[in-house]
């Protein structure tokens, strides 16, 4: 029997001597930098040790995420072995909270955890005088965990829309210098939409991070949600497409853990562990266009005044090219799932043009090679992340053709239990979903061409 890899990490407070009993040390305020007085300065209610202890805590599970390689030859999950300082660890240590944060992350990262809790030495002072004036936030009726991706402005576009009187509160973490020019852009002059940065950040995490990193929504939507408790709101409202929550799980790739990182049954599960910590008062986690597919979500959002422009300020890519190509390369590579979906969606919706003037790595998908796609070198692991993202993109097609798989029965039913609804329509929804998944693809597909290599590897037997 394989062992699964095992970590054990201890969060040290700074000036802590000891050194820790572990492969990968983390301090506080070095490996996990929080600025609480930033976050207090942008909120009217006053922050508590428990909701600094929570901040804690997800950045330690973000730091270990990052900083443990998984050993895909062997196996995904990773025994991980957690010890964190907080405030108060007799109320971390209650059985039902542990319960519930184990249960959370294990259905989001597919890892075993185990969590300990010592006391917090020196705790950080919270200070009641920057606290900001809170008629900013009198018409703030939602919070929108924002990316600076497609989904995020579509799907603002269309709350505002709907909800002409009402403001949202748009959430980022800003921790990458491009990401956050690209969320100022794409939201530039907009009204009814306050902003706020959680500055939580992991440091010297080495030079080769466990690219993974499962928990990334973890950790965003956990800041949402504290954004929201501060902000006195009841919802967090998220955007993305329904092949971007269902997708990954209705088409696992090889032996990896089903991607949930914006799946209801993850949010369910965060929002009872939340409700837990926040005894009872946590906001609810809101999913408007996980039945819909990209385009459907595009179409809508176009009817608004202005909405198109805004759109080509966003960005979709999850790789920056710029780390592997040089500074030379665009910032988006055009293969990853992001801008495969991104691109696809653009042409089947009618907004081809937007996407002929993007600029990608591989920009020319009409190509009969990927090659040919672009002008810079091809490497294996850029052809295995195309192969594998265009495979993704047929295989959820062709469920369309077929009777219900395990894995639609699966997905059904992990979705009808977090939402609350029908095991039978969940199963006919995801039919509908894939059904017009099915021909936005072929729309790309017919768009690039019968000599494109796209085309020839991701055409939708029948």
């Amino acid at each position: 029997m394989v062992e699964r890899p095992q970590a054990h990490i201890h969060v040290l407070e700074v000036g802590d001597p000891r050194l820790p009993a572990a492969l990968y040390p983390c301090q506080l305020d070095r490996n996990i930098q929080l600025d609480h007085n930033r976050i207090q300065k942008s909120f009217p209610t006053l922050l508590t040790e428990i909701d600094l202890d929570l901040l804690t805590v997800v950045g330690a599970v973000g730091f270990t995420d990052r900083v443990v390689q998984r050993r895909r030859s062997t196996g995904w999950s990773r025994d991980l072995h957690l010890s964190i300082p907080v405030s108060d660890p007799e109320f971390w240590t209650r059985r039902e909270i542990q319960s519930a944060l184990t249960e959370c992350l294990a259905i989001v990262s597919g890892d075993m955890w185990e969590i300990k809790f010592t006391r917090l030495k020196t705790r950080r002072p919270l200070q009641a005088s920057l606290r900001c004036d809170p008629e900013p936030f009198a018409e703030v009726s939602c919070v929108i965990p924002y990316s600076g991706g497609l989904d995020s402005l579509a799907g603002l576009q269309l709350w505002q829309t709907a909800n002409p009187n009402e403001a949202t509160l748009r959430i980022g973490t800003e921790t990458n210098r491009g990401v956050g020019e690209v969320i100022r852009r794409s939201t530039a002059g907009w009204q009814k939409t306050n902003s706020v940065s959680v500055h939580l950040k992991f440091a010297a995490l080495g030079d080769h991070p466990e690219a993974t990193y499962r928990t990334r929504t973890f950790v965003f939507f956990s800041t949402a949600a504290l954004a929201a408790r501060l902000a006195g709101v009841s919802r967090v409202v998220i955007m993305e497409n329904g092949q971007g929550t269902l997708g990954p799980s209705l088409v696992p790739m090889g032996d990896e853990w089903p991607y949930r990182s914006t799946h209801p049954l993850f949010t369910a599960s965060l929002h009872r562990l939340l409700r837990l910590v926040w005894e009872g008062d946590a906001p609810v986690f809101e999913h408007p266009h996980m039945w819909a597919t990209k385009t459907e979500v595009l179409r809508a959002a176009a009817k608004a005044p202005e909405s198109v422009d805004a759109w080509r300020e966003t960005r979709s890519c999850s790789r920056g090219p710029k780390r592997h190509k040089g500074a030379a390369a665009p910032s988006s590579c055009g293969l990853c799932g992001g801008c495969i979906l991104r691109r696809s969606s653009l042409v089947a919706a009618g907004f081809g043009e937007i996407e002929h003037n993007e600029e990608f790595v591989w920009k020319n998908l009409s190509q009969s090679t990927l090659e040919g796609s672009g002008k810079f070198p091809v490497s294996d692991n850029d052809r295995s992340i195309a192969i594998t993202n265009i495979l993704g993109m047929r295989h959820l097609a062709e469920i369309s053709t077929q009777p219900p798989t395990l894995s639609v029965l699966r997905v059904a039913g992990e979705a009808a239990d977090a939402c609350g609804i029908d095991h039978a329509d969940a199963v006919g929804r995801i039919a509908r979903l894939v059904g017009q998944h099915r021909i936005d693809w072929n729309i790309f597909l017919d768009h690039l061409g019968p000599k494109s290599w796209v085309t020839e590897l991701g055409g939708v037997q029948q």
